[in-house]
């Protein structure tokens, strides 16, 4: 199944899946709201075996962002468009509304998160990575999260403008008192300087 994905994984591919989806929606169903597992909805993509190879030889790179309910529309409306401008659309992208928690680095906000799987090639990488700062630096402002998880391309002063300076500082007292002489640690850790090894002033 894969293979098919992949054929279609490029600019007219999605024009046209967008277009068959789009009559589809107008042509079958019952208009109906239509029940599904949390599994099912969670995991969609997951239906088809090794849905990943699609994007191969290259791979993708996600970029999500949460945004209060407040500033969704026009965060998402802006990132939508400098990818437009930028010609590297996202093929798939997963909105979903979100609550707050109360977790030291939470990515959870009272609003909705946009995830963008971007597909990868040899002359796209760094335009890629680009773009993914410009949309940070558009949105930070407006409350924003990002889901470390996920993340291949957020910068240190991005991450701590959005979590911000009291968060970073109770993280790195709680990294000294547990972890004095930083046994654990992450490549991810450590591009974030959250690592005492790579701290710098955010």
């Amino acid at each position: 199944m894969w293979r098919i994905l992949k054929k279609f994984n490029n600019r007219p591919g999605m024009k046209f899946v967008n277009w068959a989806k789009f009559i589809s929606s107008r042509t079958l169903g019952n208009g109906r709201p239509h029940p599904q597992s949390l599994v099912g909805f969670s995991f969609l993509l997951d239906y088809v075996p090794h849905w990943r190879n699609a994007y191969l030889p290259g791979g993708f790179i996600q970029y999500q962002s949460f945004v209060p309910k407040e500033h969704a529309l026009a965060v998402f409306k802006a990132q939508l468009e400098l990818q437009q401008q930028n010609k590297l659309e996202s093929y798939l992208g997963v909105l979903k509304r979100h609550k707050t928690d109360q977790f030291l680095f939470s990515h959870g906000v009272d609003g909705y998160s946009l995830a963008l799987d971007f597909k990868v090639t040899k002359r796209n990488r760094q335009q890629l990575v680009e773009m993914a700062h410009q949309m940070n630096k558009m949105v930070v402002e407006a409350g924003v999260r990002f889901y470390l998880a996920k993340d291949s391309t957020l910068r240190p002063e991005d991450f701590g403008r959005s979590i911000g300076p009291e968060a970073l500082a109770t993280f790195r007292a709680l990294k000294a008192q547990l972890d004095p002489e930083s046994i654990l640690t992450s490549s991810l850790a450590q591009r974030l300087k959250l690592d005492p090894r790579t701290h710098e002033t955010l």
